[in-house]
C-alpha cells in the first residue's frame, strides 16, 4: 500500500479540521482559503500550502498575506511552491516546520520519523488524541494490533464503488484570453497540470475564475458557455472523497485522475465553494461531451452578453494594441534585455521580429515580455 505524501494528507488534515470554525460546511473545510482564513482569524499561528496544487488562486493568496500582515517561509525544494505561512509571533515554529520539511526535500513527507510526525502536529496546533491515532495507523503497530489487522479495499476498489452519473446541462468555464493569443475553439486537457476542464454550474463563479487568471491588463477576461451532455461521470461526495484520501495518503484527490480514466470514467461531479458560495465543479477528462455555446468577454469595465466564437474574436482583435511601423524600439541584436516570470532574468537578444499582428518579438516571444535594462548614468 502507498503512503505517498502521508504526512502531508496529515497536515491538510490539520488545516481541513481542526479549528475550522463549526458554521464552515463540510465542504468547505477542506479548501485552501479556508485553512488560510483560520490563520487570518487567529485559530491557528502557522498553515502549509503548495500553491501549485491549491484550491486558491496564487494571486488571492499573495493579496490576503500582505492584507492581514502574515510572513512565509519559502520551501524551495519542493517543485510545487510550497510555503509555510504563519502569524506573528511564531515565527519560531515557522522555522522549527520548515527545518523539518527542508529535510525531506521541502514535503512534509511520509519519511518523516514517528517522532517528526508528532512534532508536526503539535507545531500545527493538532488536538494531541489526532496526532496519536495518526501516529497508530502510520507507523509499526504494535504486535496485537498487527494481528488483528483487517485489509482494506484497495485504491482501484475504492474508485471503483464511485457512482456513473449523466450530465446534460449549462456549465461555465472562466479563463484569461493572453495578449498573443486567439479563443479555442474547444478545450485541451493537455493545457492543465492534471489533465483535466474544470467548469462550475455558477455562471458567478466562473466569473471569479476569470478574474483569478487575469495576470496584466493586455489579457482580456472570458467566460464560455458550454452545453455539457456527458455519460460516465464519476459522483463524489465530500465524505467519499476524504475517505479515499485518507485511506490512500492521497495529498490532492486529483491525484485519482489517472485511475478514474482507467477505470472509464469521463470526469467527475463534486462540490466545489468560493467562500461561502457553493456550486457544482465538473472535472472533464473527455471533451468529447463540451460543446462551446457561446462566450462573453470582459470589455470596458463591463461583461457583454454571449456571442458567437468568431463575433468575439473580432472585438478582441479590435482591442489589441498594434505597434506601429515607424516605432523606435532602442533595442538590437546583441543587447541584454530582462525577462522571465518576474521581468528580472538577463536575456541576449538574438531575433527581433515582426510578428504578423502588428506587434514585435525577441526571441519569438512578445516584445511585452522583456524589458530594457537601466544604463549607467541614465
Amino acid at each position: 500500500m502507498s503512503k505517498t505524501h502521508n504526512i502531508r494528507k496529515f497536515i491538510r488534515q490539520v488545516l481541513e479540521e481542526a479549528l475550522i470554525p463549526e458554521e464552515i460546511g463540510a465542504s468547505e473545510a477542506y479548501r485552501d482559503e479556508n485553512a488560510l482564513k483560520a490563520v487570518i482569524d487567529g485559530k491557528r499561528d502557522l498553515g502549509f500550502i503548495t500553491l501549485k496544487t491549491a484550491t486558491i488562486p496564487e494571486k488571492t493568496f499573495w493579496d490576503e498575506i500582505k492584507k492581514h500582515g502574515l510572513k512565509t517561509v519559502n520551501l524551495p525544494l519542493n517543485p510545487y511552491n510550497a510555503f509555510i505561512y504563519f502569524r506573528k509571533g511564531a515565527e519560531l515554529n515557522a522555522i522549527e516546520l520548515a527545518n523539518i520539511a527542508n529535510k525531506y526535500g521541502g514535503y512534509l513527507s511520509y519519511k518523516a520519523t514517528k517522532e517528526e510526525a508528532i512534532r508536526i502536529g503539535q507545531l500545527l496546533g493538532y488536538k494531541e488524541s489526532d496526532i496519536q491515532d495518526y501516529v497508530d495507523s502510520h507507523y509499526e503497530p504494535s504486535k496485537e494490533v498487527a494481528e488483528s489487522y483487517t485489509p482494506k479495499l484497495t485504491l482501484e476498489e475504492s474508485i471503483g464503488r464511485i457512482r456513473k452519473l449523466k450530465l446534460n446541462g449549462t456549465y461555465y468555464h472562466g479563463t484569461s484570453i493572453g495578449s498573443e493569443d486567439d479563443l479555442f475553439s474547444e478545450f485541451n486537457p493537455g493545457h492543465s497540470d492534471w489533465d483535466a476542464v474544470w467548469f462550475a454550474s455558477d455562471e458567478n463563479i466562473s466569473e471569479e475564475f476569470a478574474e483569478n487568471s487575469y495576470r496584466d491588463d493586455n489579457e482580456i477576461k472570458a467566460v464560455y458557455e458550454v452545453n455539457l451532455k456527458c455519460n460516465a461521470i464519476a459522483d463524489i461526495d465530500y465524505t467519499q472523497a476524504e475517505e479515499i484520501k485518507n485511506q490512500w495518503g492521497l495529498y490532492d484527490f486529483r491525484e485519482s485522475i489517472p485511475m478514474l480514466k482507467q477505470k472509464g470514467f469521463n470526469g467527475w461531479k463534486t462540490t466545489g465553494s468560493i467562500g461561502y458560495n457553493v456550486y457544482d465543479d465538473i472535472a472533464l477528462f473527455n471533451l468529447g461531451c463540451a460543446k462551446i455555446v457561446g462566450v462573453k468577454l470582459f470589455i470596458d469595465d463591463n461583461w457583454t452578453d454571449y456571442m458567437p466564437l468568431s463575433e468575439a474574436q473580432d472585438i478582441i482583435d479590435s482591442k489589441r494594441v498594434s505597434v506601429d511601423e515607424d516605432i523606435n524600439v532602442p533595442i538590437n541584436v546583441g543587447d541584454e534585455v530582462l525577462g522571465g516570470k518576474f521581468l528580472n532574468k538577463k536575456t541576449k537578444v538574438k531575433t527581433i521580429k515582426k510578428d504578423g499582428k502588428g506587434g514585435y518579438s525577441i526571441n519569438d516571444k512578445p516584445l511585452l515580455r522583456f524589458r530594457i535594462q537601466n544604463k549607467k548614468g541614465s
